[in-house]
């Protein structure tokens, strides 16, 4: 008996220490939303809601963008905040149904949202009102162009 319990006791604590954890649905899910964000660079988000929420707090997703000594947040709340913002962008452009595209001046409201690795944008038309602008993602503009 005095054999095996240091054998239990090793295989005990190799199964406490395991760092694999159960995948989520919506872990699995996240990937096939980005993409199919992705599929819809350029159109209109219809889900006004969205819009208005991300013009009505333009300046606070600002600061979760801004460059690491800018906004006057922590690493932490800016990378919680990016987080959060990026899953709230890729949430409402996944959702379009169908493309609606426009050709009005814009703003930009949130800048280097990073969506599967590049970097993407989120525009609202020009003037910004809640209930009257319209949002969309746009890529990034590169250096030079």
């Amino acid at each position: 008996m005095k054999r095996s319990v240091p054998i239990l006791a090793a295989f005990a604590i190799t199964a406490c220490s395991s760092t694999t954890s159960p995948v989520t649905s919506e872990q699995q899910e996240y990937p096939i939303l980005e993409k199919r964000a992705l599929e819809n660079i350029m159109c209109i988000f219809e889900n006004q809601t969205r819009c208005d929420h991300i013009i009505e707090n333009r300046t606070i997703f600002a600061r979760f963008f801004a460059p690491a000594d800018l906004g006057g947040l922590s690493a932490a709340q800016k990378i919680r905040g990016r987080a959060v913002t990026t899953k709230f962008v890729v949430e409402a452009a996944a959702s379009i149904q169908q493309c609606q595209r426009t050709s009005v001046e814009t703003i930009s409201l949130i800048k280097d949202v990073k969506i599967s690795g590049g970097a993407y944008r989120v525009e609202g038309t020009k003037p910004l009102e809640q209930g009257q602008s319209v949002c969309f993602l746009t890529p990034e503009p590169t250096e030079g162009s």
